[in-house]
């Protein structure tokens, strides 16, 4: 009955799904010495002598993503353009970072030559596909809107033009470009006016005490880069201080080098998919672009028509490889803690590469202000924060549904921190929507049991290291509850057996200094088991990914257990239809 009155809820909303049928599109290219894969699309009676657009996806997503997301295929039915989407190694591109680097964005390779890659791509797909070499263009999205600028940088000659959206380019980059330019390259940017990652003005980042300080370059520094580069005449820029267009003219042999900021829109892809639309469609900037046409066609923003509470919203989704259109695929909703991205989450749990071995999706959303308001209308904490976290998650999810094949009695949510807190407000106001929860490193905050609804029990886990330095194992008068305080008041909001079964769980020599003790509660009201994970001297992090968060932050991080592994043992075991 339930999935019936989300099915009606999605039809009278005007959200009718419809899945892009994916099948044989997969494709493997060896490539030094690995397998890399991309997905491919080829339009009925592509002439010879067709452009080709390679097309790369965000940081945490995947090509399989890109492609359900954006409506470049539609696009390239149109255009007679043939697509690829190349696969990364499930973090990020290697565009040009230094070596402390590397790691973090591919756990798995030292160095991934994507650059290499790309290269390797384009020269296999011309020759089996007779395409026209001279129009080759690439697309990035966040992340692969970094790789686009490095594939500028570095092979302009096998280009024909770079489009990167909700990207500018890092410092780093500046320095990896050589200092001369063999030639020009047509490029076009797409940045949202409130992207919180690829600020239009720059911003400062230092992931980790051991990483070094990098900034992020401003639109204005990244299109006088460019026009540097392009020999263009810097005086010759259209930039009304009141809209939101940059365009150089007067350059090398009319190269175009174009700046296109979104006015009311934060990072991603801009398009009808998204909960924030702007009426800037990405796919259409990009067809225009890949003709020749002047981008002048598309209006300069007037910054008024913005209303300054407008709060766009983003997202980072995964979708793995094993994903069948005509097959509803479970989602987990992943929460973010304080401060903190989706994409910062991405790398705290790789809950993602998870999701590719067991096959779900992973969804990355981002909080307003790196955080979540789940203390909303809670009188005593309330800010002023007026948003509503627990519909714009369950919007989302529908959004994202009418692209991907979502199971909608297989939607979990799990947070951290922060994100914990919202995980628990969701399971007191959406458990009609999710159905399951797991937490790590959060409890509850008082005041927040009248908004739970005692007729409805659910399924809930959750994991504490005794030593959270954030989120103290005892509590907090004015904050948080104490870490058993919170655990018996779910036990009880379940009906559970109150006598729990206690084992303590293997430790290897590897972790002398902590291990983990699982504490299950049986026969609760949603016929299933509510568990709670205690890591003896575990701190403030999510337990088996080391290295990410600082040990002088976050404490001692257990690395017998993968979190990721023990939150979809527990979450998959739920469907809302059986509660």
């Amino acid at each position: 009955m339930k999935k019936l009155l989300l099915l009606l809820f999605c039809m009278l909303s005007g959200v009718i799904p419809s899945f892009a049928q994916l099948d044989e599109t997969r494709h493997i290219l060896e490539h030094n010495g690995y397998d890399r894969t991309y997905e491919l699309y080829v339009p009925d009676d592509l002439p010879d002598d067709a452009p080709l657009l390679i097309a790369l996806h965000q940081f945490a997503s995947s090509a399989r993503a890109m492609q359900l997301l954006t409506d470049l295929n539609t696009m390239a039915d149109e255009a007679d353009v043939l697509v690829a989407y190349p696969e990364n190694f499930k973090f990020g591109w290697n565009n040009g970072t230094s070596e402390i680097e590397r790691g973090y964005f591919s756990p798995d390779i030292e160095n991934p030559d994507d650059l290499g890659y790309i290269e390797a791509l384009i020269d296999t797909l011309a020759e089996e596909y007779n395409i026209d070499t001279e129009q080759v263009y690439v697309v990035g999205s966040g992340n692969g809107g970094l790789m686009a600028t490095y594939l500028a940088c570095q092979i302009p000659e096998k280009l024909a033009g770079v489009i990167s959206v909700g990207a500018t380019f890092w410092d780093y980059q500046t320095d990896v470009c050589p200092e001369t330019q063999a030639e020009p390259i047509e490029i076009l940017y797409m940045i949202g006016m409130q992207d919180w990652f690829y600020p239009v003005d720059g911003r400062n980042l230092q992931l980790t005490p051991e990483r070094p300080l990098r900034f992020t370059v401003s639109y204005r520094d990244t299109m006088e880069f460019w026009a540097e580069r392009n020999n263009c005449e810097i005086s010759s820029a259209y930039s009304p201080m009141n809209q939101l267009h940059v365009a150089y003219h007067n350059c090398q042999t009319d190269v175009r080098t174009y700046m296109y900021i979104v006015a009311g829109a934060g990072s991603g892809w801009f398009g009808d998919y998204t909960v924030s639309p702007t009426g800037v469609i990405t796919e259409d900037v990009i067809q225009a672009f890949m003709s020749g046409d002047e981008l002048e066609l598309f209006p300069a923003q007037d910054l008024n028509v913005v209303p300054e509470w407008v709060r766009p919203r983003s997202y980072r989704l995964y979708v793995p490889t094993g994903y069948d259109p005509s097959e509803p695929m479970p989602i987990v909703v992943a929460l973010h803690g304080r401060p903190d991205s989706g994409i910062g989450f991405s790398v705290i749990t790789q809950l993602h590469l998870t999701a590719e071995r067991e096959n779900f999706v992973v969804l990355y959303p981002d909080g307003i202000n790196l955080g979540w308001n789940y203390v909303k209308d809670i009188r005593q904490y309330s800010r002023g924060d007026t948003w509503d976290d627990v519909q714009h998650l369950k919007d989302l999810v529908l959004t994202i549904n009418r692209h991907v094949n979502i199971d909608l009695n297989r939607v979990y949510a799990t947070g951290f921190s922060n994100g914990g807190f919202m995980t628990q407000r969701l399971a007191c106001e959406a458990y009609d929507f999710f159905a399951a929860f797991a937490v790590s490193g959060a409890t509850m905050v008082p005041g927040m049991e009248p908004l739970c609804n005692p007729d409805n029990d659910v399924p809930i886990m959750f994991m504490h290291g005794t030593e959270d330095v954030s989120i103290p194992w005892q509590g907090s008068p004015t904050s948080h509850y104490g870490v058993i305080q919170n655990l018996f008041y779910w036990v009880d909001y379940n009906n559970c057996n109150i006598e729990p079964l206690e084992e303590f769980l293997p430790s290897t020599e590897d972790e002398p200094e902590t291990f983990v003790a699982r504490i299950t509660y049986e026969d609760c009201a949603f016929e299933g088991d509510l568990v709670f994970y205690g890591i003896q001297n575990g701190g403030h992090n999510w337990m088996g990914v080391p290295d990410v968060i600082s040990e002088e932050i976050a404490g001692l991080v257990n690395t017998d257990y993968h979190a990721s592994d023990i939150v979809w043992e527990y979450l998959s075991r739920f469907t809302l239809n059986d509660q």
